[in-house]
């Protein structure tokens, strides 16, 4: 339905809800809150080494550097975990 084929109560009535949802958007912009990085510089402290460590051993033995080779068997290509819409 376009404005011009509302009556003058009909248009009255519009711009009024019109003003209410502009004011309450207005409102709303000013209540956000800004968003503060809690860690303002990072620390590399003893602890912080100790997880590193731990978390490499987690990891297991680090891989062999070199090139490989690495086959797939087709059927991965058209598995259904791989379905999206860019799949075919």
């Amino acid at each position: 339905m376009r404005i011009d084929n509302l009556s003058e109560a009909q248009k009255k009535e519009f711009g009024k809800r019109m003003r209410e949802l502009r004011a309450r958007h207005k409102n709303r912009q000013r209540k956000k809150h800004k968003l503060i990085n809690p860690v303002t510089t990072p620390q590399y402290d003893d602890t912080y080494y100790e997880i590193l460590a731990w978390l490499d051993n987690l990891a297991g033995e680090p891989f062999s550097e070199g090139e490989f080779i690495v086959e797939f068997s087709d059927e991965v290509w058209k598995s259904a975990a791989r379905k999206d819409q860019d799949v075919s």
